[in-house]
């Protein structure tokens, strides 16, 4: 309740100050009506209000609080941002926090967070090529989760071209807006980021912006996943120590070290062996499954300089494998999965040794079942389709030979006709209208002329007037007689008839 209070009073003498100083409160910045020394970061209050224990100077209505320290060291600005009332959602315990971390305010500039929520522009001396803004009272320790606010102005250190590191550690990046702030107040010529314990729930691939960037720090964060999308070609050193990584699926061309302890593989990625820069690889601390590897795995982790995962970093042991097949690749005895050895396993070591070879027997029994099933099958399937064909083929030759020799209402004919059959001169057995009929008492075999066809009609009058073949006398007086013919065979047959090739053998 009383620091609840003592933080309401804070707020209030800074807005106070806001208002009667004319110098913007609660930020810090370089530049406080010349108050301070040239490149001596400050932060302004009313002239009452100048923290217990701060050395304060007047500057008309204000109180400035200059930090000379940052100026002790040519090289790198550094600045603490000690942790004061806020606390982010994934935070979990400040009294854990408090026993962890180094106080080192004495050492660098620093000041609550209560008093520091915005930072503006900071001119740097030219010799800086480092700049450290951190949440906390050490630069170097942190408690995930635990983590300082602040907003950024439109310009910090950008026009500072001779920066080449930043770390912005232990603060509160996890807002979309926080992070686009980033290529805007940073200079391009970037080429060291560290961005740890920044409540980072994705990998930031803003940090593309930053085209000369070779070391990214992302330790201590909540990335769950490197999309493929999240490559950078300039990166050399690339760390996700303790993070919730399942999925590595980016390759950095450059890449030669990588970090990834104390995550959530099972495996190692298989992107990691397309990295052909990459000397060093830390896999520490994650729940990996067995030290089984491929050839050329292998051969890929021998080559490494450092490799640090060891047997005890698998939840397999290495006795399951044969060992013809274990090779010794640095601290780490694995097994090489794709030998020429028949198995993995050695039933003489293994005692599942024996469950594994049945194993592989059952599979060959269900190989060579399934297997010999379709061969009958298709064997099946081809005699069928055989005598299938077979009676189509016969079906319609037969259709073909009963279509050449049908004669009309489906009779076939004989080789040689008879004579009466010879005499019939055309049109239907049973015509429709007005065709000829043979008259039974006409003839008889042995006569020697030709029959008489009469031309009565067996339907109405109307056609029987008609003109008919029948009744033309002229033509029917050339008519020959049938044994006058002598039949040398047929030439094709019809819905109405057959044409049969004869030969006259009369003499006139």
């Amino acid at each position: 309740m009383k620091a609840s209070a003592a933080v309401a009073v804070l707020l209030l003498i800074q807005g106070v100050a806001g208002q009667t100083c004319g110098l913007p409160a609660s930020t810090l910045s370089t530049s406080c009506d010349d108050a301070c020394a040239d490149y001596e970061p400050c932060l302004a209050y009313s002239a009452s209000a100048c923290p217990s224990g701060a050395s304060c100077v007047t500057a008309g209505e204000c109180a400035v609080q200059c930090f000379s320290n940052p100026l002790n060291d040519p090289d790198t600005f550094s600045f603490l941002v000690e942790f004061g009332s806020y606390e982010s959602s994934r935070e979990n315990s400040g009294s854990a926090f408090e026993e962890q971390t180094a106080d080192e305010t004495d050492t660098y500039a620093a000041a609550s967070n209560d008093a520091v929520s915005n930072v503006s522009t900071i001119e740097l001396q030219p010799t800086v090529t480092s700049f450290m803004l951190v949440g906390g009272s050490s630069t170097n320790s942190s408690v995930r989760s635990k983590v300082a606010k602040v907003t950024f102005g439109s310009d910090v250190i950008s026009t500072q071209t001779n920066v080449t590191t930043v770390v912005l550690n232990n603060l509160d990046l996890s807002t979309p807006a926080a992070l686009q702030q980033l290529p805007v107040v940073l200079p391009r010529s970037l080429r060291n980021l560290s961005l740890a314990n920044t409540l980072l729930s994705t990998f930031p691939t803003l940090v593309a912006n930053f085209t000369n960037i070779q070391n990214l720090d992302l330790d201590k964060n909540y990335i769950t996943e490197i999309a493929a999308t999240a490559a950078l070609n300039s990166l050399v050193h690339l760390s996700f120590q303790t993070n919730k990584l399942n999925s590595f699926r980016a390759v950095f061309p450059n890449l030669a070290t990588l970090d990834l302890r104390d995550n959530n593989f099972t495996d190692l990625p298989a992107t990691i062996y397309i990295h052909d820069n990459l000397r060093e690889l830390r896999m520490k601390g994650n729940p990996l499954a067995r030290p089984w590897f491929t050839q050329e795995e292998a051969d890929f982790l021998d080559q490494l300089s450092i490799f640090d995962l060891e047997n005890s970093d698998f939840t397999k042991a290495i006795d399951s494998c044969r060992s013809a097949n274990q090779r010794k690749v640095h601290s780490l005895t694995l097994c090489i999965s794709d030998n020429t050895n028949d198995d993995d396993t050695d039933s003489s070591e293994d005692p599942d040794g024996a469950s594994s070879s049945s194993s592989t027997s059952n599979l060959l029994v269900i190989v060579g079942a399934i297997v010999g099933g379709l061969l009958v099958l298709g064997a099946v399937v081809f005699a069928g389709i055989w005598v299938n064909r077979r009676r189509v083929r016969k079906h319609k030759s037969r259709r073909s030979k009963n279509l050449r020799e049908s004669y009309f209402g489906g009779l076939s004919p004989p080789l040689a006709r008879s004579p009466a059959v010879k005499s019939y001169r055309g049109g239907r057995r049973t015509p429709v209208s007005g065709g000829p009929r043979f008259c039974s008492n006409d003839y008889d075999e042995d006569s020697n002329y030709s029959p008489r066809i009469s031309t009565r009609s067996t339907h109405s009058n109307q056609s029987s007037t008609a003109y008919s073949l029948w009744n033309d006398e002229e033509l029917l007086s050339l008519q020959v007689k049938y044994e006058e013919i002598e039949d040398i065979g047929t030439i094709g047959s019809g819905a109405f008839g057959i044409i049969w090739l004869v030969k006259w053998t009369g003499r006139g």
